[in-house]
């Protein structure tokens, strides 16, 4: 009864949504009407060329003001004040292996550019569901440094750089965990940057029986219902990559799997 009550509601609000986008049309061409029905009163000397372009501007107007009408008055769009970022990560890169029943690895890769000069470190956080672990990495360009901060239920590290970047500078970077279990069956990032390309790449010890997993977007972590859902299964070696073009700002994107 309450999935038959959420698709009635959900018919009722698309055509909701539809008498709205369809009236600001009407009203939109009637205004296109009105306006040629002036111009052409007014025994102005207009082209035919001329009429086009004011009804494209006319019709560009409208469409805009449309978008903007729907996206406030539709209340399943989130809206988000503008995020004041230090960096645009042109790739971010996550790889997480299962190498048997209590150990793991996982490894972050990042593609930074700055969007301002003279930065010195770029924060990222994590959370392991496990036991022990061990972080590392660095080179004559940054370290991997663990801070005592948290925040919420997340630790927090930097990328400490050796030397502070420039406007448009771009540095690559990469922490890698040595980790024990048990843990929880997922792996996931939310997009707080914006990002070109997430790549995410989950590897299972074989002898785990697993041979599918889920790849989740969310509007945010533990969402009850995800806004896409695919079941993927994993090639021989008990892999599969999942490749993100422009993830969106905010979203959440998890891969998980069912233990046997």
């Amino acid at each position: 009864m309450t999935n038959d009550t959420n698709s009635i509601k959900k018919y009722l609000k698309s055509i909701g949504d539809k008498i709205i986008v369809q009236t600001i049309w009407t009203i939109g061409v009637a205004i296109i009407g009105i306006v040629v029905t002036f111009l052409i009163s007014t025994k102005l000397q207009f082209t035919t060329l001329d009429l086009i372009l004011i009804v494209i501007i006319v019709l560009l107007l409208i469409g805009i003001t449309s978008y903007a009408i729907y996206r406030r008055s539709n209340k399943s769009l989130p809206k988000f004040d503008v995020i004041d970022c230090n960096f645009r990560i042109l790739r971010e890169e996550k790889v997480h292996k299962w190498i048997d029943k209590d150990t793991y690895t996982h490894i972050r890769r990042y593609k930074l550019k700055a969007l301002k000069g003279g930065l010195t470190n770029y924060t990222d956080k994590f959370q392991w569901s496990g036991s022990e672990y061990t972080l590392s990495g660095g080179n004559h360009k940054y370290k991997v440094i663990k801070l005592e901060d948290t925040k919420n239920l997340y630790n927090v590290y930097d990328f400490k750089f050796t030397t502070p970047l420039k406007k448009g500078g771009i540095i690559e970077v990469e922490a890698r965990w040595v980790a024990k279990g048990p843990a929880l069956p997922f792996f996931s990032t939310t997009i707080e940057e914006p990002t070109d390309l997430l790549i995410m790449t989950v590897m299972l010890f074989p002898e785990s029986g697993i041979t599918k997993i889920n790849c989740d977007t969310e509007s945010y972590k533990g969402a009850k219902i995800p806004i896409l859902s695919d079941e993927k299964t994993l090639n021989s070696d008990g892999e599969y990559t999942w490749p993100i073009r422009d993830p969106k700002l905010l979203y959440h994107y998890e891969i998980n799997w069912q233990l046997l």
